[in-house]
């Protein structure tokens, strides 16, 4: 059995971010009405659960970024932060009734478009529960990757350049 007080690196456990859990759950309704667009496409569950890992950990990313960001920005101008959080929220309210609004017509604006087949709700959630283990692991090997300064800014040009190029770039061919 390994000392795991000698050697750290025995021994990985990834450390799952405050904000990923919160991010998660926020992001349900986004990955909801983007995959019950793509659901059109991808008719069987084999299909639709990597698109709901790859979409609902890009949703749960990009929250979790806009989470830190938000409260950084919190801190140093909270009234600025206040005003622009009253915005987003009356945004939503005028997108949810300019929706319901458009239920009105159902010949020009269909709803089911944008819901999940009941069938394929099950692979959803399979691939939501997926994408949380999925997006700390992306989380954590873009930390390990990147630069420390980069890392604590999650410079998102820098994830993508750490997770997605290096690894099939030339120079790690030859």
């Amino acid at each position: 059995m390994p000392d795991f007080k000698k050697n750290k690196d025995a021994f990985i456990v990834l450390q799952i971010n405050k904000r990923f859990l919160p991010a998660w759950l926020l992001g349900i309704p986004f990955s909801y009405f983007i995959l019950g667009f793509l659901g059109n496409f991808y008719t069987t569950g084999i299909e639709f659960i990597p698109v709901s890992i790859i979409i609902h950990s890009s949703v749960l990313l990009f929250g979790s970024y806009l989470m830190g960001r938000v409260q950084s920005e919190y801190r140093s101008k909270p009234v600025d932060m206040t005003i622009y959080a009253l915005l987003a929220i009356a945004l939503t309210v005028f997108l949810t009734l300019l929706v319901n609004m458009a239920l009105r017509f159902p010949k020009v604006f269909d709803r089911f478009i944008y819901l999940i087949d009941p069938g394929l709700l099950v692979y959803f959630f399979i691939g939501i529960a997926a994408a949380l283990p999925t997006a700390v692991w992306i989380a954590h090997y873009a930390e390990k990757k990147i630069s420390r300064t980069a890392a604590s800014s999650y410079s998102w040009i820098s994830i993508w350049t750490a997770c997605c190029w290096r690894p099939f770039s030339l120079r790690f061919i030859f």
